[in-house]
């Protein structure tokens, strides 16, 4: 196989886009930004991408939009079935999958980061309650895997996509707040250890519709 030299260039403007982007969102990101962060003429970042759309849609493709998804929704399907999280063994595949994903979070803090929070006006504007909805479909799948008879009540919908949105936010907050790769896999372990508590605790209880 044929090997490709990485172009210099091109990555120091790709990782100034993320670490912008990141801070301040796509929308209030200019290319003069990126271009001073990178330090290079702003011209110059026009030979590599046509805009900055064109560059955003380089370092958040829709298959890493994919990758996001498919890792959610095998996280959650491992848990088909089972009713308490705290019963299953270190090495079962929900806690593999829980490790993997959490490598995936920190690995992509930025992209991250990004998509969670900083989406408005992009291409992939709205990202985050694509998430919320996928979160809910994959819980009502999860509890019904638990119980056939299982129904969602109009305020039970309501409080699970509230608590999903804030899901979304605290994990964007956190991949924001720390850098070191164990501050943040501790604090994004703690927060989802009290979401899927708060989470069973909502949709184990009877509510009317």
């Amino acid at each position: 196989m044929v090997q490709y030299k990485k172009d210099p260039v091109r990555e120091r403007i790709t990782r100034a886009a993320l670490e912008e982007m990141a801070r301040f969102g796509y929308e209030k990101t200019t290319m003069a930004a990126i271009a001073h962060r990178a330090d290079l003429a702003t011209g110059n970042i026009y030979r590599y991408f046509k805009n900055k759309s064109d560059l955003f849609l380089a370092i958040l493709p829709d298959r890493f939009l994919r990758s996001i998804l498919s890792l959610l929704t095998k996280k959650v399907r491992a848990l088909d079935g089972v009713d308490d999280v705290r019963t299953l063994p270190s090495g079962s595949p929900f806690h593999l999958l829980s490790d993997e994903t959490l490598d995936f979070m920190i690995d992509h803090r930025l992209r991250l980061i990004i998509l969670l929070a900083g989406t408005d006006g992009s291409p992939h504007e709205g990202f985050s309650e694509r998430v919320v909805r996928h979160l809910q479909k994959l819980a009502t799948e999860h509890f019904r895997s638990v119980d056939p008879g299982f129904t969602l009540s109009k305020l039970q919908k309501f409080n699970l996509g509230l608590a999903y949105r804030h899901f979304v936010g605290a994990t964007s907050e956190i991949l924001l707040q720390y850098e070191r790769a164990q501050d943040m896999r501790q604090a994004l372990i703690a927060y989802m250890q009290y979401h899927q508590g708060g989470l069973h605790a909502m949709l184990a209880r009877p509510f009317p519709s």
